[in-house]
């Protein structure tokens, strides 16, 4: 479901609004006597609250009792009321912003709290105490005497506001609601990304150098830990970064692709980037690459896009570290812009060979791009002709290099939700990501936590052994749903395959199994469909995910899996159609939906609309 959000403007003017009605209300609309207030000025205070959220609501609240106080002066002044209708403001805020953009118990639910909050902090405990202070009246005599009004006027202002958000809601949706980018022609974030071309054939770093010369990334305190590789580049990202935040350290991190929107590649101490963040960004950097777009023949892609976006993120907000996913290769991928402290690389193997190569050393010449001049490299154990081309590199460059050794990783056992190893002095290091290969992964930012700790940083064992225990990598083994057990695995590449189908024997060998898979057509689906119809006793549904155009059309797939088989548990649906079929009659078997990132949102869409 798209996310609601009001721009700043229509915030101010709103605000404004609600200011006035505050005024009317609070001194025309109004019953007061000497110890005795009621009013229904709280009202507007709630409604900027809603859609505005605390800053404004505490601010409209301040400046509402100041205001009628100078206009409209009732009686004596005493400070004490514009703090106490200020706090008033902040608790609505904290309560009720955006929870019109959930379920209607939220917005109930909130409206009660936070009055209740009000009645008690700022009406029965507060303003009873600055009536006592100006009046010189008991404490307790006035507490009592107030209480019953106030619980009235607690319960008739919680009712207004329910329904008149309820009622207020479609005008909202049509005149106050927009996901608008300012200075891009008011254009929808997601619309203006999408208008940007996805994919590239010949990668360089054009507009990264062009947009990003002002920002100084060769000179920024920042400290790059930049990782490539074919598989496994997620994981390392999501432990290391994990072991830095329980560290101490401000740590940015940049990873994908993103699985719901992009925003969830783009964190802070994980913390993924809010939209008004990313409006605030996009304003001036679609300038700039208008700017680059008519001076040059090949506009930005979208990946060069959103990698501007996060760099400049991480630097306006001065991270520690960021720890940075390279999107496709290395030596001309956008984040290649970087001067990193660390290059780390993951397993290599094939993938995107259109692209990169279609031999292993022109895939590896690729990677090892990333390196930078007197800098450190961590690599995992590789095949002779990938680690030759890497120690080639790394002199070249004077870069020191550290290899991880998968006979150092010992000790290993595992149970369903953990897994346990040493690798050299760190014993019993336990994480829940499965699958041996993540033992491997695990062992390779052990070795990033060294290198880091020989240059000076600080990185406590404790903070290793919570950061690795803690991480979670969804999209990679994740059991998305319980009953019927459904497994997701984004595995699209041969060596990627051959890691799932081992996790599956591990973890999930007793079961009969139907999988659901969809591959992009980027992709070598011929090796991926004949490395998983080695299962001979399970079910494939072939699919081409929501959107045609990205997938290899799933009549491909079925063929290919029928000229390697000779069992005829083959199926082709749509993916909905896919996804209904195994949740319904299927659903005492195993459900393994593989072969791509992609399909993830939609998978999540279809399994929350069937809870519900």
């Amino acid at each position: 479901m798209e996310k609601l959000r009001v721009s700043k403007t229509k915030k101010i003017v709103l605000s404004a609004l609600m200011l006035a009605t505050f005024i009317i209300l609070d001194r025309f609309i109004s019953i007061n006597i000497q110890i005795l207030a009621l009013n229904f000025s709280s009202i507007a205070i709630m409604l900027v609250a809603i859609y505005c959220g605390p800053k404004y609501s505490t601010l409209v609240a301040l400046l509402g009792d100041l205001i009628a106080a100078l206009l409209f002066p009732f009686g004596s002044y005493f400070v004490g009321f514009t703090i106490a209708n200020a706090i008033m403001g902040l608790i609505y805020g904290l309560y009720l912003y955006k929870k019109h953009e959930e379920k209607n118990s939220k917005i109930i639910l909130s409206a009660i709290a936070s009055n209740l909050v009000v009645l008690v902090v700022v009406n029965m405990i507060m303003n009873t105490f600055f009536i006592h202070f100006m009046y010189g009246k008991a404490f307790w005599i006035l507490f009592t005497s107030r209480i019953i009004p106030q619980i009235i006027l607690t319960v008739l202002n919680t009712v207004f506001i329910v329904v008149l958000e309820k009622v207020l809601r479609p005008f909202a949706k049509k005149y106050l609601y927009e996901n608008e980018v300012e200075g891009s022609n008011q254009m929808n974030i997601n619309e203006y990304l999408e208008k940007l071309d996805k994919f590239t054939k010949d990668p360089n770093l054009d507009v990264m150098e062009y947009v990003m010369k002002d920002f100084e990334l060769e000179t920024c305190k920042t400290k790059f830990l930049h990782v490539a590789g074919t598989n496994g580049k997620g994981s390392v990202c999501e432990m290391l970064s994990n072991v830095l935040v329980e560290a101490g350290y401000k740590v940015g991190k940049f990873i994908s692709p993103h699985l719901i929107k992009f925003n969830d590649g783009i964190y802070i101490n994980n913390k993924e980037i809010s939209d008004e963040e990313v409006e605030k960004i996009l304003e001036p950097l679609t300038k700039k690459i208008e700017e680059y777009n008519n001076s040059h023949e090949v506009p930005a892609k979208w990946f060069e896009v959103i990698t501007c976006v996060a760099l400049i993120y991480f630097l306006q907000n001065d991270c520690d570290f960021v720890v940075l996913e390279t999107g496709l290769g290395g030596l001309t991928d956008c984040t290649n812009v970087v001067k990193s402290m660390v290059s780390i690389i993951t397993n290599i193997g094939y993938d995107h060979i259109d692209i990169l190569g279609e031999t292993i050393e022109k895939i590896t010449i690729q990677k090892a791009g990333i390196i930078k001049e007197n800098s450190d490299t961590v690599i995992v154990e590789q095949a002779e002709e990938i680690t030759k081309i890497i120690e080639e590199t790394c002199d070249s460059k004077n870069a020191k290099l550290h290899k991880v050794k998968i006979e150092d990783a010992q000790n290993y056992s595992y149970t369903e939700d953990l897994q346990k190893f040493d690798y050299k002095d760190y014993k019993q290091i336990e994480i829940n990501l499965k699958g041996k290969v993540q033992i491997y992964n695990a062992s390779q930012v052990l070795e990033i936590i060294d290198v880091l700790k020989e240059k000076g940083f600080k990185i406590s064992e404790e903070a290793i052994r919570n950061g690795l225990k803690a991480v979670v990598h969804k999209a990679r083994m994740e059991k998305i749903c319980e009953k019927p057990l459904m497994v997701f695995d984004g595995a699209h590449n041969e060596n990627a395959i051959d890691n799932f189908k081992k996790n599956v024997e591990q973890y999930y060998k007793e079961y009969k199994k139907v999988y659901v898979v969809s591959v992009l057509n980027t992709k070598d689906y011929k090796t991926v469909i004949e490395k998983l119809c080695e299962d001979k006793d399970s079910i494939f549904i072939f699919t081409d995910g929501n959107d045609k155009q990205k997938y290899v059309a799933k009549e491909k797939l079925y063929n290919a899996a029928y000229d390697i088989t000779t069992f005829s548990k083959l199926f082709t649906m749509s993916l909905e159609e896919a996804l209904n079929v195994v949740t319904k009659l299927y659903d005492d078997r195993l459900i393994l939906v593989v072969g791509s990132f992609y399909v993830y949102k939609d998978v999540q869409e279809f399994l929350s609309n069937i809870k519900d």
